[in-house]
């Protein structure tokens, strides 16, 4: 975030293919993360969490937190990070 914040008023870095590679890193790894920390937390709160029933259900989180790495495939991303890559390490 404050790298974000720091470029912000700055065209020039933001349109820069180091930043989209640190961009593009931080929402693959945020989208992973998430479907990690969901899954602890079932963990946690056991076989409540599976049911729907009850206020410990983690089902609607768990969906949702897989979302972020299908939505915009992360996959693809680390594809199009690893063409960047392959350009700004020539520059």
């Amino acid at each position: 975030m404050s790298r974000f914040e720091a470029a912000q008023d700055d065209p020039e870095t933001l349109s820069s293919l180091g930043f989209a590679i640190s961009m593009n890193s931080l929402k693959v790894s945020a989208s992973t993360l998430v479907v990690d920390v969901v899954r602890q937390c079932m963990v946690i709160c056991g076989l409540a969490a599976y049911r729907m029933d009850t206020p410990y259900s983690l089902g609607r989180h768990l969906r949702d937190s897989m979302g972020a790495s299908l939505m915009v495939n992360n996959d693809r991303i680390m594809g199009n990070n690893a063409q960047m890559l392959l350009v700004h390490r020539g520059e």
